[in-house]
């Protein structure tokens, strides 16, 4: 379990200070309607994201009826977020971007449903999501491995929420919603090869529902950091 400080620690942090972040992708920075010249308006389809950070892993989809919506107001605190249809939309690059334990991953996301195992984030044959008794637990799966199953139901529809998963180098999961510590599921193994990075999917199991930022670091964040990360996306999306 990792402890999370409860005071925020500086007001002008950025996710993008912290050194180990992988990629970062908000709905109201760099989300485009065309391969990224053309910013997309409310209502209209998003050809490509952009990665906040440096690293430029930038996600895209080729087909028109495969791309989420861009919602100017439809996210938390009346932020813009896009939203995937549950059936086949979503975007993605052709590489990985996160690589073997340890890491941290934080969403802002929102189903529509929890009717199915459903991927926010699929990344080196990893997933983060909902699934479950009654699809509305805490997953993260690293595929042909293990499933991390949660035990308490921290999904609801049409419900914000901010989630945080570290995987750690004993290769335990430790879930966090809202800025709480939830649980720590065991396990004794690493992620087993390599695949795509996709927001809102991973073969059949589609996001349906809304997702306004999704953050990846390589490594087991500090305590500083998590609340440091809490504190910044809170800020802004006012769920808790």
């Amino acid at each position: 379990m990792y402890k999370i400080l409860r005071r925020p620690l500086y007001s002008s942090f950025s996710p993008l200070d912290i050194t180990s972040i992988v990629y970062g992708f908000e709905a109201d920075d760099k989300a485009y309607n065309d391969a990224g010249t053309t910013l997309a308006t409310d209502g209209q389809t998003v050809q490509q994201w952009n990665d906040k950070s440096t690293n430029a892993r930038n996600l895209s989809q080729a087909t028109s009826g495969s791309r989420p919506i861009y919602r100017a107001t439809g996210g938390p605190n009346s932020k813009p977020a896009l939203e995937f249809d549950g059936t086949d939309d979503e975007i993605s690059r052709g590489a990985a971007g996160l690589g073997n334990a340890p890491h941290t991953v934080f969403f802002v996301a929102m189903p529509d449903v929890t009717n199915a195992t459903r991927v926010v984030l699929n990344d080196n044959n990893m997933k983060w999501g909902q699934g479950g008794t009654s699809s509305n637990k805490l997953q993260f799966t690293t595929i042909f491995v293990i499933d991390y199953n949660g035990t308490t139901q921290q999904w609801t529809a049409s419900t914000w929420g901010i989630y945080a998963v570290i995987f750690d180098t004993s290769y335990d999961a430790n879930f966090y919603k809202n800025g709480s510590f939830i649980e720590t599921i065991a396990g004794n193994a690493d992620t087993s090869g390599n695949a795509n990075l996709r927001i809102g999917g991973r073969g059949t199991e589609y996001w349906d529902g809304k997702i306004s930022a999704v953050y990846a670091f390589s490594e087991a964040l500090s305590s500083t950091n998590m609340t440091n990360m809490w504190t910044y996306l809170n800020n802004k999306y006012a769920v808790y």
